[in-house]
């Protein structure tokens, strides 16, 4: 490990364990346990312009009462494509992870694994760790978003589309991957991979 690398591992802040990102609305009953990188810019778009929300917190814990009164629902996204969108958008735009600046992808697969992910900070972070899992309504899934949106829009009362904002322009995330990198990221990610079904797949013609 070099030295930026050491430096950041050892005196970056570590993101709270048990708390997490939400947003929500007492008029359409939903908690929204934010996800990052799985769409979270438009959905927040079209949330904040169709309801007022009375919850938009970063490291909270909602109670069990209000977790039990509301429609509770969030997104997850394949590991590997989500690491690949988070390289574009972080590392490419030099907004975060400054000792990946000017690096390749192999670079920052390497630096992830010498985080601890479940306390890296919301981007790298085990997805698995985001939300509480046994009190989800509903999980969506990036890879069928606008489908998913539908669902949740329909079931909180909200009529509206889904815009795809933010979105990083990339070719198919296992073009960037070699073996190794492949399997660094699955053995990281298996928390994620195995609760959600994902796996890694070539890029089809």
């Amino acid at each position: 490990m070099d030295v930026s690398k050491a430096l950041y591992k050892w005196f970056r802040p570590k993101d709270p364990i048990g708390r997490y990102n939400v947003t929500g609305s007492k008029e359409h009953h939903f908690l929204w346990f934010r996800v990052a990188k799985t769409g979270t810019r438009s959905m927040l778009a079209v949330l904040e312009e169709e309801t007022r929300l009375d919850y938009n917190q970063d490291w909270a814990k909602p109670t069990d009462e209000e977790m039990e009164e509301r429609f509770c629902f969030t997104f997850v996204r394949n590991p590997w494509d989500r690491l690949v969108s988070t390289y574009f958008d972080k590392v490419g735009k030099q907004s975060m992870y400054r000792p990946c600046w000017g690096k390749s992808f192999e670079y920052f697969v390497d630096f992830v694994d010498d985080l601890d992910l479940q306390t890296a900070d919301r981007h790298i972070r085990l997805q698995s760790t985001l939300f509480p899992r046994h009190r989800m309504d509903f999980i969506g899934h990036f890879e069928q978003l606008r489908a998913d949106t539908e669902k949740i829009f329909a079931t909180i009362g909200i009529e509206r589309s889904l815009p795809h904002r933010n979105a990083t322009k990339k070719k198919h995330y296992s073009t960037y991957y070699n073996t190794r990198t492949e399997a660094v990221v699955r053995r990281k990610y298996s928390q994620d991979i195995e609760a959600f079904g994902y796996d890694f797949q070539q890029e089809t013609s």
